[in-house]
């Protein structure tokens, strides 16, 4: 099935759902896509490469100050025929609102995730499956009672004991509603 499409269809439905807006919900569903351009040079190729990142997440706040949330990121690859695309992750993380104001928020992220895709030195991105930490921030500006735009920062690093590793860093661009 195709990833754009169900993530279409989920903020579609629900934006049906909540366009009265609800300031006091406690669900949160939204996403983001990133584009990143990486050089690399295995054997001397020097390819770059196009990095192409679909996110698809749902939070819910447990507490004054407290989300917990699920992700599920898509990944394509392109700038060589040698890829095995795609490539999934999937997380769970806590955010801590640091700064809660009426019309933006600032959330500190920690999470896990697992994935299919591991960076290794410079070589190109390969199938394996492996255990991220997840780090990261957000700024989330307040445009109506359900509509939120999301800026950050968002970091998946390896865990597993592998050498020259190196984790997926996204800038984030994205928005998500207010259930």
């Amino acid at each position: 099935m195709n990833f754009r499409f169900v993530l279409l269809s989920i903020v579609l439905v629900s934006s049906l759902n909540v366009l009265k807006g609800q300031d006091d919900s406690r669900w949160e569903l939204g996403g983001y896509y990133t584009y990143l351009s990486n050089r690399i040079d295995p054997d001397n190729l020097n390819l770059r490469l196009g990095e192409h990142f679909l996110n698809v997440h749902g939070r819910y706040r447990f507490a004054k100050r407290w989300k917990a949330g699920v992700e599920l990121l898509g990944i394509t690859i392109s700038g060589s025929n040698l890829l095995d695309n795609p490539y999934t992750i999937i997380g769970t993380y806590i955010d801590w609102i640091l700064i809660n104001g009426d019309k933006a928020k600032l959330n500190i992220r920690g999470g896990l995730s697992t994935g299919n895709i591991l960076f290794v030195g410079d070589e190109l991105p390969r199938k394996q499956w492996v255990i991220n930490r997840i780090i990261g921030t957000t700024l989330d500006i307040k445009l109506n009672r359900v509509f939120y735009l999301q800026f950050g920062y968002f970091n998946h690093f390896p865990l597993n004991n592998i050498k020259f590793k190196y984790g997926i860093a996204q800038p984030v661009l994205g928005v998500y509603v207010k259930l």
